[in-house]
């Protein structure tokens, strides 16, 4: 539910695509540190390890997030870097991957109790919960408008999301529950305007006492985009207990 998507979607059409912070690495998996403890994120196929992901767009992400989470990752298509590094700076990016966790548990983690009390609530107020974090999603999308407007010289930027819908819990598992959405996404500027319809699974982990939140985007056009986040969420969400036992 954060921003992030956003910038992503928009990115060939906001022109920040960059030469990225680092060649890709072999592996289907990322190390990043969670308090002090060193966690495992998925490469699925398809996606370039986040170390290929260009920084600007990583350093813009993150300064849009509250101060509540933390990014640690963006994972983008293959074949989308490879048209950007190519030159085509218009390529159409339409599915990625984001990964967060919350500096509040980043030290002490969270226990089994309590994530259980974070699952309980989730699947019962699913719809009611991403009702009410509209607020909030609006906050970061005007800090991150107002990021790409710096970037871009247009003050004007707008970066907006509309029409959310909570589709509810598709997967639970003990240490992870799934949820799927549809949003509008909607971007302005002097070089005009463009709405996309995005749909996305989220879904919040614990790997060790430590808490992440994953989210998969894709255009909307369908219910097989749905049932493609959805399978790719589940995907996520077993290699990461695998890479991490």
């Amino acid at each position: 539910m954060k921003p992030i998507h956003a910038l992503l979607a928009l990115l060939a059409s906001l022109c920040l695509c960059g030469p990225s912070a680092a060649e890709p690495v072999p592996g289907d998996a990322a190390s990043v540190t969670i308090g002090a403890l060193p966690i495992a994120l998925p490469v699925l196929p398809g996606y370039a390890p986040p170390s290929a992901t260009p920084q600007l767009l990583v350093d813009v992400t993150s300064r849009a997030l509250p101060p509540t989470n933390r990014l640690l990752a963006v994972m983008l298509p293959t074949d989308f870097l490879d048209k950007v590094q190519g030159g085509d700076i218009k390529a159409p990016l339409s599915r990625y991957l984001a990964v967060q966790t919350f500096p509040a548990y980043e030290d002490s983690g969270m226990t089994p109790a309590l994530f259980a009390q974070v699952k309980t609530v989730l699947r019962a107020q699913s719809a009611q919960l991403f009702e009410k974090a509209q607020g909030e999603i609006a906050a970061s999308t005007d800090r991150l408008s107002s990021e790409v407007g710096k970037i871009t010289g247009d003050s004007s930027t707008s970066i907006r999301t509309s029409d959310n819908s909570s589709l509810g819990i598709f997967d639970e598992q003990p240490d992870s529950i799934s949820m799927a959405a549809l949003q509008t996404v909607s971007a302005s500027s002097q070089k005009g305007s463009t709405q996309i319809r995005q749909a996305m699974a989220l879904a919040a982990m614990r790997v060790h006492g430590k808490v992440l939140m994953a989210s998969v985007y894709s255009n909307y056009e369908s219910q097989a985009d749905i049932d493609w986040v959805e399978a790719q969420m589940r995907a996520w969400v077993k290699r990461l207990n695998e890479l991490n036992p």
